[in-house]
């Protein structure tokens, strides 16, 4: 019986990892310099607000950032914060700009944006 549930417990992590794989391939063959800025931006957990997260990063003119007005700060594992950019960054509009809302009464407004485009 343990068995039986730990293999169901596999195949359901394999497919919730393939669903994020998916997405942070699809962002990479898209807009492969958003993807370069989620890595760079999630290489750690990220607590919202913060100067951190409000500041974002940015590579090749493609930014990412995360602001909010949570009470109390919210924390956001380094593998959250790439699955919902990776996610964003995947059904981004034409120029590969997406806001999403997260987090707890939604107070975090999380951010892809290109510098490099007028809008």
């Amino acid at each position: 019986m343990k068995l039986i549930a730990f293999l169901l417990l596999a195949i359901a992590a394999i497919f919730a990892s393939a669903d994020f794989n998916a997405d942070a391939v699809q962002c990479l063959a898209l807009r492969p310099k958003y993807h370069q800025a989620i890595n760079k931006f999630c290489k750690r957990d990220i607590v919202i607000p913060s100067g951190y997260a409000q500041r974002g990063t940015k590579v090749g003119g493609k930014a990412v950032i995360v602001t909010g007005d949570c009470r109390p700060k919210q924390r956001v594992s380094k593998r959250k914060c790439r699955k919902r950019l990776f996610k964003m960054c995947r059904h981004s509009n034409e120029i590969g700009q997406s806001n999403k809302y997260f987090g707890f009464n939604k107070c975090q407004k999380w951010t892809t944006w290109p510098m490099d485009v007028r809008v």
